[in-house]
C-alpha cells in the first residue's frame, strides 16, 4: 500500500475552491464569508489533529489501540446523529443505537472493501 502525497498545489487548488466559494457568496451578498473562512480554519485544525491522532495509532503495533480509537469515533459520530435530529429519541438507547449502527456499517464496509481487495 503506498500513500499518496499532496503537494503545495494541491492545496493551493483546495483553497481555492473555497476561496471562489466565498467570492460567490460576496457576490450574491448571501453574507456566508466569514462562516466559510471559520469553516475552513476549523476544518484546518480538526484535519491537522486527527492527522496526528491517526500518526501515533499507526505507529503502534497493538491493535488496542486501533479498537480504543475506532470505538471513541463511532461513539462521537453517534453523539452527531442524534443532535442533529429534528425529533430526537431520549436517553442512553438513542446514543447506543446510533453509535452501534454506524459501528457495524464501518466494520461491514471495511471489511468487505479489504476482502475484495486481497481476492483481487
Amino acid at each position: 500500500m503506498s500513500t499518496i502525497a499532496l503537494t503545495p498545489l494541491d492545496l493551493a487548488l483546495a483553497a481555492n475552491l473555497l476561496a471562489i466559494n466565498a467570492a460567490i457568496c460576496w457576490g450574491f451578498g448571501l453574507r456566508l464569508e466569514r462562516s466559510i473562512a471559520l469553516a475552513a480554519a476549523r476544518m484546518v485544525v480538526q484535519l491537522a489533529l486527527i492527522g496526528l491522532v491517526l500518526k501515533f495509532i499507526f505507529a503502534q503495533t497493538s491493535p488496542v489501540w486501533t479498537l480504543a480509537l475506532v470505538l471513541v469515533m463511532a461513539a462521537a459520530a453517534g453523539v452527531e446523529v442524534v443532535t442533529r435530529q429534528h425529533r430526537r429519541l431520549k436517553g442512553w438507547q438513542a446514543l447506543g443505537l446510533s453509535s452501534a449502527t454506524l459501528l457495524f456499517i464501518g466494520v461491514a464496509i471495511t471489511s468487505l472493501g479489504v476482502g475484495r481487495h486481497h481476492r483481487a
